[in-house]
């Protein structure tokens, strides 16, 4: 949603990035949600999902793409309906057919959107124009509603008050703090007071205010206080510099500020007799990286302190006081009358360079106090502007032109792949095409188990705990399952003797043979006091087991094990549980880290006992595993416990796999859990990961969808792509063509993508597909002399024939095409006599042919032989 302008090399620069929604049937856009807008609906005849009160209809994760899609508004008879409803309008009711029998009281609607930085968006507009009815939630929250009861409405409520016509838009602020980064889902469930009345409407609209990009000029409006007082306690760094302080109850104007007539101001305010004026002004940044430098330019009267996201960053040579400690509020400058441009002895507009290091990603603050010299000054002035210097080495990404978009057929055997590429620094480009053929690779599907908190069998019901183990290990072949592991609370008090029902059971899957890991909770002692767990569980029971990687430091509190499944690679690493509050030390994330560096080529699982809650949001210790680990391509899933129940959350990093984070804790259900597990089976070939909730006490299963769900996990990589060639000095702007890529197989689906370069740095551009289709005969001749090929509307066609044919064999004769393949008959040669393939002829079998020596030697001048198989000593002159 952000485009941050910026100077560089005396140009603007501009950047957008849009993100896809996979889970919607239209692609997430940014704000404003306005009518006419594309929505995913449900027909109120049902719940759209159950349980009711979980809203999942209404969550960012649900798949809508079953639902039916239309534009905005939503109804019948008030002429204000772009997608009309015309079978929801039902008989009376006095007329004896049931309610919701025909027709029906309600309609759900949800809209995805993006915003790539919730920390930029200041304030959120929502817009419901409706008749009778409705609520509406963003990411599953309740932000407003009207004239409908129920927390929330049964599908077949009716709106609880009659005569709510459309036509004034009812107007809410909802909390910006429901936004989160990449997709949004905006959801309004719509309820008629009649099933029988005339008429229904439902239009939402959305709108979002954002921080202003830089620069920062003259006449941009800031927020500012007057220092009657301190504007909050005093402290270093000042609370009110900082990007979270809350500044809605601070006065606004454009800049500058100040009084008297020497310079112009925004803001006419004259600050006597107090001596200082506080200033602040959010702004955006898409990419503090690319930011090369900073200026501040100040144009004042007499003195001032900049503070960028708190920290200060420069000050005016006549402040006064210590550098990196705040001004008190009542002081005045210490040398001279600075005067500002205007005055008839001005001082010219002054330029800082700044620090970069304190720039953010997303919300910054740049915040000024200024100084009066004196309570009685005649005039005052301050007016503060900043630019920002990028220097954009990276090219932009490609854009397709040729061939056809993703998943649409008619391409040629022998396509043209195009592109458009551009480079914000127009240098020339030199573009790489890559391709492969999308064979179906892939693994058998294989499975791994999630246990839950098993606390209260190894304390009261350890033959449920050996059950669990035992189920397993039977049904390793079933489920093909190559891993088990377990997440914390092993024990609910740690003793002996509820260690020992433990060992009975997990001595279970190493008699089966299973690959498993622990991760130590907080009632098993952790973070410090495991050491019952390290006695039974510890790195001398597993340092002989070949699947165990090794640990960090000298106990197992921090451990990985490493396993394979469907022709992949895998490492676990489980880290322990260190309280609800808590991060773990800095030194184990480092380790986990180069564990991920080091084991690259393995997909990764991260085990740990607390890492989210059950309203899906993170728990301390796991918003810091997660962003200390999120930077690694191969970490896609992470397995929890500890809040009793079921959740899971999507994290989205650019260019790079989603993380998926599951907790399941059942300890709260019959027997604690009565047996119940996750189990989680791999599909490569249909890249997806389906999780059960299973109980091997009762052989059923949980199929509600906290329960049973699908996770998309791509794992069908295909054969490596192929160097098609180099389209080099590509003008930035235009386009590159490669036609080289030919012969390729019809009917066939093929992938493609380009990397452009400037010579600096390298842009790597999506994956494109297309399917291939025949044109004419030749593209599909298989050089079978025993079909006939064919072409039929893009398909290539082979029938078997009879012809003759060669089937390459001297010895066989008459040969004819059979079944689609050559084939004759054996050559008969005469008797004594077989097929020779290299000379092509009958030959004689060979014979022996012995020579002897007489027994008076050689003395006549012909040699004597037999052709005899026993030769004699007997010869004739």
């Amino acid at each position: 949603m952000n485009i941050m302008n910026v100077v560089r090399k005396s140009a603007s620069f501009a950047a957008l990035v849009v993100a896809l929604s996979g889970s919607s049937s239209y692609a997430a856009d940014d704000l404003p949600i306005v009518e006419g807008d594309t929505w995913s609906y449900f027909k109120g005849t049902a719940e759209p999902t159950t349980p009711i009160g979980d809203l999942l209809w209404a969550q960012i994760g649900f798949d809508d793409s079953s639902w039916d899609t239309g534009p905005s508004g939503f109804g019948y008879s008030d002429s204000d309906d772009n997608t009309l409803l015309t079978d929801m309008e039902g008989p009376p009711s006095g007329s004896g057919t049931p309610l919701n029998g025909t027709g029906y009281l309600s309609v759900y609607i949800r809209r995805v959107f993006n915003i790539d930085n919730p920390g930029t968006v200041t304030s959120l507009t929502l817009s419901v124009d409706y008749d009778d009815g409705y609520v509406c939630y963003i990411n599953g929250t309740e932000v407003a509603r009207g004239g409908v009861a129920g927390t929330p409405p049964a599908f077949n409520v009716d709106a609880s008050a009659p005569g709510h016509e459309a036509g004034t838009p009812v107007v809410t602020s909802p909390s910006v703090s429901l936004l989160v980064a990449g997709d949004n889902v905006l959801a309004c469930q719509g309820h008629n007071y009649l099933i029988s009345s005339s008429d229904f409407s439902l239009i939402p609209e959305l709108s979002a205010t954002e921080l202003g990009p830089l620069p920062i000029v003259e006449g941009d409006d800031w927020r500012y206080f007057v220092g009657t007082q301190e504007p909050t306690p005093w402290a270093n760094p000042p609370t009110w510099a900082q990007t979270a302080f809350d500044d809605t109850g601070w006065l606004e104007g454009p800049s500058g500020f100040g009084y008297g007539t020497d310079c112009p101001h925004g803001t006419t305010i004259d600050i006597r007799p107090n001596v200082s004026l506080y200033t602040r002004r959010a702004f955006s940044i898409d990419d503090a990286g690319a930011v090369s430098s900073l200026t501040l330019t100040t144009d004042y009267d007499d003195g001032w302190v900049a503070y960028l996201n708190g920290v200060e960053i420069a000050r005016s040579p006549g402040m006064g006081g210590t550098v990196g400690v705040p001004p008190f509020y009542n002081d005045t400058t210490t040398t001279g009358d600075h005067e500002c441009s205007g005055a008839s002895v001005p001082n010219p507009p002054e330029d800082f360079d700044l620090d970069i290091g304190e720039l953010l990603t997303g919300k910054n603050v740049l915040a000024i106090q200024a100084h009066n010299r004196s309570t009685t000054s005649s005039d005052f002035t301050i007016i503060a502007t900043l630019s920002a210097v990028i220097t954009v080495g990276t090219p932009d990404q490609p854009v397709l032109v040729a061939p056809s978009p993703t998943g649409v057929g008619g391409v040629s055997v022998n396509p043209t792949l195009e592109v458009t590429v551009s480079d914000p620094d127009f240098d020339l480009l030199d573009v790489t095409f890559y391709g492969r053929e999308d064979g179906e690779v892939g693994g058998e599907n294989f499975s791994i188990i999630h246990f839950p908190d098993t606390q209260i069998y190894s304390q009261s019901y350890p033959a449920i705990f050996e059950g669990m183990t035992q189920w397993i290990v039977d049904n390793e072949v079933p489920w093909n399952i190559v891993y088990a592991g377990h997440q914390g609370d092993i024990v609910n008090v740690s003793t002996t003797t509820q260690w020992d029902n433990v060992d009975t059971a997990l001595s279970i899957l190493e008699t089966g043979g299973i690959p498993y890991g622990v991760s130590p909770g907080n009632h098993d002692g952790a973070p410090s006091s495991t050491g019952l767990f390290n006695t039974y569980f510890g790195t001398s029971r597993f340092s002989g087991q070949p699947y165990y990687g090794g640990h960090y430091g000298s106990d197992n509190d921090n451990n990985y094990t490493l396993f394979s499944g469907g022709g992949m690679d895998f490492i676990v690493i489980a880290l322990e549980m260190v309280g609800n509050s808590s991060t773990p030390d800095a030194a184990v994330l480092a380790w986990a880290d180069d564990l991920l560096t080091t084991y690259s080529d393995r997909r990764a699982i991260v085990i740990s006992h607390y890492l989210i809650n059950l309203d899906n949001s993170w728990g301390t210790p796991g918003l810091a595993i997660y962003n200390a680990l999120k930077d690694n391509p191969n970490l896609f899933l992470m397995l929890c416990g500890h809040m009793h129940g079921e959740a899971r959350r999507t994290d989205t990093r650019t260019g790079m796999e989603d993380v998926y984070t599951l907790l399941g804790d059942y300890q709260d259900y019959t027997y604690g859990g009565n047996g119940r597990m996750r189990i989680l089976e791999f599909s490569p070939l249909n890249d997806e990961i389906r999780v059960y909730t299973y109980s091997s006490e009762t052989g059923m299963f949980d199929t509600d969808a906290d329960s049973e769900f699908v996770l998309p996990c791509a794992m069908n990589d295909g054969a490596p792509f192929v160097n098609l060639g180099t389209v080099s000095g590509v003008t930035s702007g235009s386009n590159a063509q490669l036609t080289t890529w030919s012969g390729l197989t019809p009917g066939a689906v093929h992938e493609w993508y380009v990397e452009v370069t400037d010579g600096t740095s390298t842009t790597t551009g999506p994956t494109w597909t297309f399917t291939t289709e025949c044109t004419v005969v030749e593209d599909c001749e298989d050089d079978n002399p025993c079909t006939d090929d064919s072409c039929n509307a893009g398909t290539c066609e082979y029938t078997n024939n009879t012809e003759p044919c060669n089937d390459g064999d001297a010895c066989t004769e008459t040969d004819t095409c059979s079944g689609g393949t050559c084939s004759g008959t054996a050559v008969t040669c005469p008797a004594g006599q077989s097929c020779d393939p290299a000379a092509s002829i009958c030959l004689s079998d060979p014979v022996t042919v012995s020579f002897q020596q007489g027994t008076d030697g050689y003395a006549g001048a012909v040699d004597t032989y037999c052709d005899s198989s026993t030769p004699t000593t007997s010869y004739g002159g």
